[in-house]
C-alpha cells in the first residue's frame, strides 16, 4: 500500500480511537472546569478575558499538534510512542481538571490533595511544606 494511503487511513482512524476520544474529552473538561473556576473564584467582580483567550490558544495549539502528529506517528509505525504521547496529555489535562475542581472548593481526600500543589492549603497562603520554619 502506498504511504499516502496509509497516512489517510491513519487520519481517518482517529475518529474511532479511544485514546483520541479520551484526549478530546479531557481537553473539553479542562476548558469547562477552568471557565467555571474563573466564574466561581472571581475576586474583582470581572473576569480576565485575556487569560481565558491565552488558555484557549494554548489548548488549540496542543489539539492541532496532537491531531497532526498522532496519526502520522501511527502511520509510520510508532504506535507505542504515539499512544504514550496521548496518554501524557490525557494525564496532564486530568490533573488540571482535578486542580480546577479543587480550587472551586470541591473536597478531595488528603491523600489526593498532598500530590497537587494547587490544592495544598499552605500553598494558597504563600507558605511552604518545610515544617522547620
Amino acid at each position: 500500500m502506498p504511504f499516502h494511503t496509509g497516512l489517510i487511513q491513519a487520519y481517518m482512524a482517529i475518529v474511532d480511537d479511544k485514546l483520541m476520544i479520551a484526549f478530546v474529552w479531557s481537553v473539553i473538561l479542562d476548558i469547562g472546569t477552568g471557565m467555571a473556576k474563573g466564574f466561581i473564584n472571581q475576586k474583582t467582580g470581572k473576569l480576565n478575558s485575556t487569560k481565558g483567550l491565552l488558555g484557549l490558544i494554548k489548548h488549540a495549539v496542543v489539539i492541532f499538534l496532537i491531531l497532526t502528529i498522532y496519526p502520522f506517528m501511527n502511520a509510520v509505525g510508532f504506535e507505542s510512542p504515539a499512544d504514550a504521547l496521548l496518554i501524557f496529555y490525557i494525564a496532564t489535562y486530568g490533573i488540571s481538571v482535578i486542580e480546577n475542581l479543587g480550587q472551586m472548593g470541591v473536597p478531595f481526600p488528603e491523600f489526593i490533595k498532598k500530590y497537587f500543589t494547587k490544592l495544598q492549603d499552605n500553598y494558597n497562603q504563600g507558605g511552604h511544606n518545610d515544617k522547620t520554619k
